[in-house]
């Protein structure tokens, strides 16, 4: 049997990616290419879905939409999310070793992409079925510093918020649940919110359920706007329709838990 030199657990990349901003790179390379300007922060906020879903998520925000609608005459497809993500070959630049995890031995012999398939070949190869779950656990238990989304990357402690509306959409998904709410202001008109709440699991273990949070409830939720000053937020709470406040943030993301 071939001795393993190292192991690295890439949990939806965040441990590959840790203290590199390669992967946000590489993302708003492949729209520059489009003439669409992304900000590090609309390319970094759905970084763990899968890169097509990603590409999907990107084309809908607003001021993207209404940019490849300048550009192109017509709203972004299918067929645009196929040619978008054909494209990733272009950003090869962004692939080199990122500092951080991969400073180790086995990182000077070979670059990042070639590190870790070397390591999973080896996992798949000889102890993969009896040994990286469980050891992929223990490693997740001890560096809860490495959540996927840093709060303080994208959101800003400084600016605190407390919005009262009406539940327009949850999603419940990896690696970070969302809902939406319809905000009226004093003048009455309506603005649609996006807040961001922890994992599902994390959620589950405070005792949340799937119907916890449900189109057409009345929220209040308390939380911090996003730096780019979009319609934004983090939840950290959230007055549920049933009378009950209830923590609706990561405790292992950096920001504050209450």
């Amino acid at each position: 049997m071939r001795q393993v030199e190292a192991v690295i657990f890439d949990w939806a990349g965040t441990t590959v990616d840790h203290g590199s901003l390669a992967p946000v790179k590489a993302v708003t390379c492949l729209f520059t290419r489009h003439g669409i300007a992304l900000s590090d922060i609309d390319a970094r906020r759905d970084m763990g879905l899968f890169k097509k879903d990603h590409i999907r998520r990107i084309l809908a925000l607003p001021q993207v939409e209404s940019a490849w609608h300048g550009l192109q005459g017509e709203s972004p497809s299918e067929r645009d999310v196929e040619s978008t993500d054909g494209g990733r070959h272009m950003a090869v630049e962004y692939s080199h070793s990122p500092i951080g995890p991969l400073d180790t031995s086995l990182a000077n012999k070979y670059d990042a992409p070639r590190a870790v398939f070397c390591v999973r070949s080896e996992l798949e190869d000889t102890m993969r079925k009896k040994f990286a779950l469980i050891a992929a656990g223990m490693v997740l238990a001890a560096i809860p510093a490495l959540a996927h989304h840093s709060f303080a990357a994208e959101y800003d402690n400084n600016k605190p918020l407390k919005l009262t509306g009406k539940v327009t959409k949850v999603e419940w998904m990896n690696p970070h649940a969302r809902f939406y709410i319809d905000v009226k202001d004093d003048a009455g008109k309506v603005s649609n919110w996006e807040f961001e709440l922890g994992s599902p699991n994390g959620l589950m273990r405070r005792g949340w359920t799937r119907n916890s949070l449900k189109e057409g409830d009345e929220v209040t939720v308390t939380g911090y706007h996003a730096k780019d000053g979009s319609n934004l937020g983090n939840a950290r709470t959230i007055n549920l329709s049933d009378g009950r406040k209830v923590f609706a943030g990561s405790t292992d993301d950096g920001g504050p838990t209450q």
